[in-house]
């Protein structure tokens, strides 16, 4: 598992590529949702969905090099993936946590309303983001799902099987 999720060289076809994808959502989600546990829980969950991303790279790069494309293919498949996960968001958080939106909005008028140097003002912004995480966080997790699964595995469907060596190694 090792190889398949850490490093870009290689074909994978499109089972084992399956696999590597639905293992990336389910943590992906799970790191979603860890923001409900507390804002040091959602940014240290930030800081390993980091390594997701390049695992993500290392996936679509090897089922890229399968089809005899190139795996910086993968870039446009992450700008794609973020304009989606931010479209859905978008929808989800004011289906399923609309009060986020107003929390949201509550926050935005007082920071640009504060003095920069109103270190109260400043604590009580900070005490906000704690609770619109955990209110985000069932919104974040589900657009983060959605958009991983249909491009993950639409992508796949669409990349055919080399069935040859090709210049990224053996079939």
């Amino acid at each position: 598992m090792g190889s398949l999720l850490f490093s870009p060289k290689g074909r994978i076809d499109s089972s084992e590529f399956s696999k590597g994808a639905l293992i990336l959502i389910v943590i992906n989600f799970v790191l979603w949702m860890s923001w409900t546990l507390g804002l040091g829980a959602g940014v240290l969950s930030g800081v390993v969905s980091l390594i997701l991303i390049y695992m993500w790279g290392c996936l679509f790069a090897k089922r890229f090099h399968d089809s005899n494309k190139s795996g910086w293919l993968y870039l446009l498949i992450f700008i794609v993936y973020i304009v989606l996960f931010l479209v859905l968001t978008n929808m989800l958080v004011t289906l399923i946590s609309p009060e986020a939106n107003e929390l949201l909005v509550k926050i935005q008028g007082m920071s640009q309303h504060m003095d920069r140097r109103d270190q109260e003002a400043a604590m009580q912004l900070m005490a906000m983001y704690g609770p619109l995480m955990k209110m985000m966080a069932l919104p974040y997790a589900l657009a983060s799902t959605i958009a991983g699964a249909i491009l993950a595995f639409g992508i796949n469907a669409l990349l055919k099987h080399d069935p040859e060596d090709n210049q990224f190694g053996p079939a």
